[in-house]
């Protein structure tokens, strides 16, 4: 059994997330780090929000700020605007 809190030791499979109780089809530990773990890494360059992951900062971007768009289809140019800071 997983000592980590996500409920089960299963790395690919699914089951009962023991924070939130929410039952995971699949990708138990995937869940818990994405949901549950308190560290926001990915500052968003052009406001103040501060995001989890990645993915959440990459649709972020493609909703609240459409006029970066070409920033967002490249990976590279992507990661090069989240390296900026944001100025109010």
């Amino acid at each position: 059994m997983a000592t980590d809190g996500s409920g089960g030791g299963n790395v690919g499979g699914g089951g009962l997330c023991l924070m939130c109780r929410k039952v995971v089809q699949s990708q138990l530990r995937r869940h818990f780090k994405i949901k549950h773990c308190a560290v926001q890494i990915y500052h968003c360059p052009l406001c103040p929000r501060m995001f989890k992951n990645i993915y959440s900062s990459h649709r972020h971007m493609s909703t609240e700020h459409p006029e970066h768009k070409s920033a967002t289809r490249s990976p590279f140019a992507f990661k090069k605007l989240l390296e900026t800071k944001y100025t109010p």
